[in-house]
């Protein structure tokens, strides 16, 4: 799957260094390379985890929905195929948690521990607001190594210009409990049009006396009708700028994104060449059906296959749910396909000599009032029967629970059940409409079991 970061523009940037054999702008690139590394994992990260691209799906700020949206997105988990023991296996988790103004305050990753069986956050980051209603700071947090404590690794500031626009963003890494550094500062242009089209990139040099060098430049044209048309990065060294990446987006005659072709730069030519390309087929209500991607064989001149994802959707729209995307402050600008209708699952096929075979898939979350849940099918000490159920359902839990809450969800996140069970007892579903809901069931705050209910 593509991952288009700074991150790897910048490790081509370093081979590309190798090829020319200089070792003072090997040292630079290495050292910038190390510090931008730094100050964006964590946002790059919580955007690109394996299994699933959030980029797929999430629109760009300036398309996100006000805070008066219906919905909300609250989580989305990451399984795996178990080759080994069939079935699945969970992977990885993100939650989205909001205020009461249906504000994104904070997110947080997870990945599924198969020693404890329970999910282990490594990552959070908390979000505030200006007086505007728009970001203005973020907290990362991070654990060293796995089950320490998160600890604060980065701040981020924002700043806009008199228009409202994202005009800079500054990238702080902590030396100390309180000691901190400026690292990193991004700046954005615009045109007439308000169409951005300029993004620029420092890093600090402390070979340079603690000054920042230009590192990077991306620079976006847009056709006729106001799309994107090219995204081109360029580097810089010893003063010198490089165009070392390019994507172009190509639409349909409906003006659907159809594909998108990246070409990176050879360091033995220093030509650009066809890398990947993303192609896009939609259904017949024009949502993104499948989305495939693949790479570049120069020796046959076709485009071989790697990965396709296979999208379903919820029956609501897409437009009546509020997305948290933070891209742009991390430096990730793209034009994707935004379906009309919400993402429910997205299931990833890898290809091996011409057949496809079902590797991943991760399943969305959403709620109009509260955060859901994540399914949670390796919990053990619970079960509900029957399910499908009819009338009648029981909840069982083998804990000295005395009394536990049982909270019941419509597929669109509306809860249509709220109340305290005891182990056991029947509880009745009449009222209920035929269907798929979901369920958790939870002491206080802490939600211990979770799952689908599916009543006939």
């Amino acid at each position: 799957m593509k991952k288009f970061t700074f991150l790897i523009a910048l490790t081509g940037a370093v081979l590309f260094s190798t090829a020319r054999n200089t070792e003072t702008l090997q040292k630079k690139l290495d050292m910038a390379r190390e510090k931008y590394s730094r100050i964006t994992q964590s946002g790059l990260l919580l955007h690109s985890q394996p299994d699933f691209q959030t980029k797929n799906f999430l629109p760009l700020e300036e398309g996100l929905k006000s805070a008066a949206a219906a919905m909300k997105l609250d989580s989305i988990v990451s399984t795996t195929s178990d080759s080994e023991l069939g079935g699945w296996k969970n992977d990885t988790k993100d939650e989205y948690f909001y205020d009461s103004e249906m504000k994104n305050t904070m997110w947080q990753n997870s990945d599924w521990n198969t020693e404890t069986d329970a999910w282990e956050i490594w990552s959070k980051t908390e979000v505030e607001y200006n007086e505007n209603g728009s970001v203005e700071k973020m907290y990362i947090y991070e654990s060293y190594e796995p089950g320490t404590a998160l600890t604060l690794m980065n701040t981020v500031n924002v700043f806009y210009n008199e228009a409202g626009q994202l005009d800079s963003v500054q990238h702080w890494y902590a030396q100390g409990p309180d000691t901190w550094a400026l690292e990193g500062k991004q700046h954005y242009f615009y045109d007439d049009s308000d169409r951005l089209t300029e993004m620029k990139l420092w890093v600090l040099s402390e070979d340079e006396g603690e000054e920042f060098m230009s590192v990077m430049r991306i620079v976006f044209t847009y056709t006729t009708a106001g799309r994107t048309e090219t995204s081109s990065m360029f580097f810089v060294f010893e003063e010198t700028e490089m165009l070392f990446f390019k994507t172009t987006y190509n639409y349909d005659g409906s003006a659907r994104l159809a594909f998108t072709e990246d070409w990176s730069l050879n360091p033995m030519t220093f030509e650009l060449e066809k890398d990947t390309r993303t192609d896009f087929e939609y259904n017949a209500s024009g949502d993104v059906s499948t989305e495939t991607f693949s790479t570049w064989d120069a020796a046959g001149e076709v485009w071989v296959p790697e990965e396709t994802d296979e999208y379903t959707y919820h029956d609501f729209s897409n437009s009546d749910v509020f997305y948290p995307s933070y891209l742009m402050y991390f430096g990730i600008v793209e034009e994707m396909p935004v379906s009309g209708k919400a993402v429910a699952e997205i299931e990833t096929m890898e290809w091996l000599e011409g057949t496809s075979q079902l590797s991943a898939k991760s399943i969305f979350y959403y709620s109009g009032g509260i955060n859901t849940f994540a399914d949670n099918p390796n919990v053990t000490g619970f079960s509900v029967y029957p399910n499908p159920a009819m009338e009648h359902v029981t909840f069982n839990w083998s804990e000295n629970h005395p009394t536990l809450s049982l909270d019941i969800y419509q597929i669109t996140g509306s809860r249509t059940l709220h109340k305290q069970i005891v182990s056991g007892t029947p509880v009745s579903l009449s009222g209920m409409d035929n269907g798929i809901y979901f369920f958790k069931l939870s002491k206080g705050s802490q939600t211990l079991h979770s799952g689908k209910l599916v009543k006939k």
